[in-house]
Order: structure tokens, then sequence, then C-alpha cells
């Protein structure tokens, strides 16, 4: 896994989230407990709604607003009504209001800034960095410039302006949560994780329902606590569903979840295994309800802060559907595959439903013909559920209590490469509307870390320091190592479409590659055609 998967790629619209800068008051608060009504209450109840993930009604509350409100009011639904379409990715519905926005109140930094994001969000960098530019200018003390530049120059992969702006953000603005979460994302390319837990957990105060913020914070952190042994019937019924749930019963094994936390409510590992299979069904409310639970027990446990990131991120896909966003859906067509080698590498294949079978095998088919090579190295490939951590892993046992590079827990991550490698079973949710294929980005650690003979390994390394040499690696995160670099470059082989807007580690295709990396290309395309076997074996992310 890379370092960027902490703040985006996990699904490519989080950026989108990114991009809820400053053009209106900042969101969050609890649900309005009754139908608003004057022109204050709706532009609450707006955003509100935005910070919640319920676009359609933000939008009613915002367009209300605007007709209620004097002028003042006026500017600010139109702020929200661009905003709140800029998020669910409507960006030429985003466009007109901030044009008229623009238009109508020339004094306005929200609208230009809103104007330039767009351009930002549709990966028009070069227009976004003018605008940027024009509007420091213009508008000096507008936290939201900052903010947009803070994400263009993150998108740049320039990590020293990225901090000037969010510093600068930061420093007009100290309880602003966009330009806190700018500096937060700046912190993590500089592997600060001290701050990035500070920042994260002040985040998380002013935005709970922070999808990206919540999953990276749940990256950093890791929980020591014990919890008690339940009664023996708890244990009982607990043990009960894990067995029902291997035989995919599972109705059954809801069935005996329930019971386990009818006899003990604070069973923990029975809340993250029920939590789990609402998620897994789409009943989110329960989902939700689950994970505070479990969070309310062990507030530095990983897995409650990934249920809860997972449940409003299901709510803002919904949302973005339902408000017509174009968002690409991906078929994945039947490949062959030798099942003996297949199952020997990803041991937990068979658990998996047909969809997501279809997408691994997609992900790994140019390299598949190495899995016999895989096989004999004793190579694993674990899909772990959503109530597993790393550690659950056979031979993941003594990893799960080190850190990262940049200062995460292994324990809490959701994909490391290696002989024995996992992937978080969400990272395929995203794959089938055009996301980062996180499967692909640790299968390619896999491969290079137990497949490849030392000629091609000896020139992966050449064509790493050349692209980093050249300026031609496609990303910070592929130019921090040469296992990320070709990691990276799977990905990349692998996907021909991405939806917009992607981070910039999350947002590569095939056609980008070949025409930014011609040499990996091509390299992959030999790869594709004939095995390169060896004995070689690491461990990296």
């Amino acid at each position: 896994m890379t370092l960027a998967a902490l703040l985006w790629r996990r699904n490519h619209s989080w950026f989108l989230l990114w991009l809820g800068f400053v053009l209106s008051a900042p969101a969050g608060g609890t649900p309005w407990p009754h139908e608003p009504t004057g022109a204050a209450e709706l532009l609450t109840a707006a955003r509100t709604a935005r910070a919640a993930h319920a676009y359609p009604a933000a939008l009613r509350y915002a367009e209300q607003a605007a007709q209620l409100g004097d002028v003042a009011t006026q500017a600010d639904a139109l702020a929200e009504l661009g905003l709140t379409y800029l998020t669910a990715e409507c960006f030429e519905a985003a466009a007109q209001h901030f044009q008229s926005l623009a238009q109508c109140f020339p004094d306005d930094p929200r609208g230009p800034t809103g104007l330039a994001a767009i351009s930002l969000a549709e990966g028009r960098l070069e227009d976004c960095e003018a605008d940027v530019a024009k509007l420091v200018a213009q508008y000096p003390k507008a936290v939201g410039v900052y903010v947009l530049g803070a994400r263009l120059y993150i998108e740049r992969n320039q990590t020293a302006e990225a901090r000037r702006y969010a510093e600068r953000a930061v420093a007009l603005d100290p309880d602003n949560p966009e330009a806190l979460a700018a500096l937060c994302a700046v912190r993590v390319m500089e592997r600060r994780p001290d701050d990035v837990r500070r920042l994260a957990e002040r985040i998380l105060e002013l935005q709970p329902a922070n999808i990206r913020v919540r999953r990276t914070y749940a990256q950093y952190i890791r929980s020591r606590k014990v919890h008690p042994l339940p009664p023996s019937a708890a244990q009982a019924a607990y043990l009960a569903a894990q067995a029902a749930r291997q035989q995919h019963q599972i109705a059954e094994a809801k069935r005996h979840y329930d019971a386990a936390l009818a006899h003990h409510p604070t069973f923990f590992a029975a809340l993250l295994s029920r939590a789990a299979l609402a998620l897994e069904d789409n009943e989110l409310d329960n989902a939700e309800q689950l994970a505070r639970r479990a969070l309310a027990l062990d507030s530095h446990h990983p897995l409650p802060h990934l249920q809860l990131s997972l449940v409003h991120l299901a709510r803002h896909e919904a949302a973005v559907r339902e408000l017509g966003a174009q968002i690409p859906q991906l078929t994945f067509a039947e490949v062959t595959h030798q099942p003996e080698d297949l199952e020997a590498v990803f041991p937990n294949y068979t658990t998996l439903t047909p969809q997501q079978q279809r997408i691994v095998l997609a992900t790994i088919a140019p390299l598949a013909h190495l899995l016999p090579t895989l096989r004999r190295s004793g190579a694993k490939h674990w899909i772990l559920p959503l109530d597993r951590l790393l550690g659950d892993v056979p031979g993941c046992a003594a990893l799960a209590e080190r850190t990262t590079f940049d200062g995460r827990y292994y324990g809490s991550l959701r994909g490391v490469g290696g002989v024995v490698t996992v992937s978080g079973i969400e990272t395929l949710y995203a794959v089938a509307s055009g996301g980062f294929n996180t499967l692909a980005h640790e299968f390619a650690h896999q491969i290079h870390s137990c497949a490849l003979d030392t000629p091609t390994l000896m020139r992966i390394e050449k064509l790493y320091e050349a692209a980093v040499r050249e300026g031609h690696a496609l990303d910070y995160y592929a130019a921090s190592d040469k296992f990320e670099y070709f990691a990276q470059g799977y990905e990349a082989y692998v996907s021909t479409v991405k939806r917009r807007p992607a981070s910039p580690t999350a947002g590569h295709t095939r056609d980008e590659l070949a025409r930014r990396d011609p040499q990996l290309f091509a390299l992959f395309e030999e790869l594709t055609r004939s095995p390169h076997a060896g004995t070689q074996s690491y461990r990296y992310r």
C-alpha cells in the first residue's frame, strides 16, 4: 500500500470531498431537528446535510434559502449550491452556480475560487494554477483560495508550495476543517505522523463524517486495549456466527451475531463482525450504529474508524448517483485460470462474491502466468474482511507490531505487499467505478518480491533511477523507491479508465503510463508475454 492510500485512493471521490474548501461556513453539526423555515435556518440545514453526504437535501434547502433570503443570503446560497454540486461530481451544475455568484457578486471570492476548483477537479492543472495566482493577489485573506492552492500543489507533488499555502490557510482560520485537512495532507507527505494524528483528531471533532480524514486516521492508530472475555453464551453465539459465515450462510450468521450482542452488548468483536455484514448488505444505519458502539469501547482501534468511513462513503456514492453524476461503470469479463495456482496464492478467493472474483481475475490477468512461481515461493495474498486486521493473517502477527517508514502502524493497514500480502476487501468496491486498484498495487509488490529474475530486477532499478533523474515517475510516491515505482506502474497498466477527480497517486491510466514512462510500459508489455521467475523475497509497501 502506498502513502497516498491514506488519503484518497480507496475511492477517488474522496478527493472531491477534499475540495470542500471555504466557499461557505464550515460544515458540521447535528441533523436538523425539524424542517427549517427561515433563510438562515435553511442555509444551516443545507450545510449540515452536505456534511452528512445528503446532497439532494442540501440542494433543496439551499434553493429555498435563495428564494427567501436577502442579498447576502443569496450569495451564500449560490456558494452552497455550487459547492454541493462540486462535491457530488456534477461539474456543469456547479459551474453554473459559481458563474452566477461571480457575476452577481463580483467582490465575492467564492465564485472564481469555485470555478478554479472545478478546473482542479477536472485535471486542468495549468488553468487552476493561473487562477490561484490571480486569486491570491486579488483576495489575500480568503482562506478558500489558500486551501485550493494547497490542493493544487499536492496534486503537483510540490510539497514545499503545498505547505506554504496550507499553513497560510490555517493561520487565517485555525479552526477551519478544510484548512486543517489540507495541512494534514501535507504532513502525510512530509512523514510527520504525530502531526497527522493531532490534526486528524481535531478535524474529526469538527467534521465527524469526514470520510478521508477518518480513513487516514485509522492507519495512524493502534489499540493496545485488551477486551474482556464475554460470557460463555455470547462466545458460543459468536462462534456459531463465524461458522455460518464460513459456509456463506449470511442470514444465519447475522442471527447468531445479534444473539451474541443480546447476551453481551459490549462484545467488541461481535460488534465489528455484525457491522461488517451490515456494510456488505448496505444496511448503513445499522452499520453506523454498531461501529459507533465499537468506537465508544475502543477509540484507538482502527476498524471502527474504517467502518464509519465506509458508511459515510456509501452514503456519498449513493447521493452522487442520485444526482446523476457521470461515473464510469466497468464490467469484468470472465478470465480463465488454473484454480489450483489461484487458490493456493489467494487462500480465501472462494469466499468472495462472483463480482469480486471477476475483479481479482481481471486485475491479475496480465501477470497470471506467474502464479505458479508465486505458489512455489510460498506467496499468499489474503483479501482482508472488514472485521479483521493484518495481525489476524497467518504470518503477519509479528509485522503488525511494527511501524512503516512514514509512521503508520502495519497492524492498522489494509494493504501490504510481499511474500504474505493483504488487500482489504473494501478496496475491490472502488475498482468497478474507476477507482484506484489497490489489489493491483499489492499484487505488483508480490510479483516484484517473489517472481522476477535478477536481470529484470536490475532493469526495474535502472528504470526507476532514470525516472527520478528525468522527472517522469508517475507521482511523488512512485518516485519514493523502486518498489513503489513498479507497483504504481502496474496499477496504471491495468487501469483503462479512471474516474475524475482522482488524486495525484490514484488517477493514473494505461494511456498515461505509455505516454509518461514508455520504457516502464514496455517492460509490462514484455512481462505479460513471458515469465521471469526468480527466488528473491522481500517485504515492503
